[in-house]
């Protein structure tokens, strides 16, 4: 039988050593290089917390990578939708996060450690 003691160890283990790196790839096969570059920020902002982020904070990073503020509301609607609809986040009451705990941990430990 699988303990709650067990879970934590395998997570662990299967943030390092799994094969989430094409997470990570299809993102760069599938966009132009700046909105892969703006997406893999969003999603490097929202591996460091668990609960997610508000999606007027999102808005606020799009402008400090220097998206035109004309265009961030647009943008951020493109890049969210596309995340969400690739499995890579979810949204609740304006609030996106990773979908998977594991993706978010692997993609921390892989883009921000």
């Amino acid at each position: 039988m699988v303990t709650v003691e067990d879970v934590e160890p395998a997570f662990k283990l299967a943030a390092v050593h799994s094969n989430l790196g094409t997470w990570m790839e299809r993102l760069d096969e599938q966009l132009t290089v700046e909105d892969a570059r703006l997406a893999k920020s969003l999603l490097d902002l929202l591996s460091r917390q668990e609960k997610g982020r508000k999606r007027l904070l999102l808005e606020q990073h799009l402008g400090s990578m220097h998206v035109a503020p004309e265009l961030i509301k647009d943008k951020a609607t493109q890049l969210l939708k596309m995340l969400e609809r690739d499995g890579y986040l979810l949204s609740e009451s304006g609030v996106y996060a990773f979908r998977s705990p594991l993706l978010r941990t692997y993609w921390f430990n892989t883009r921000l450690q």
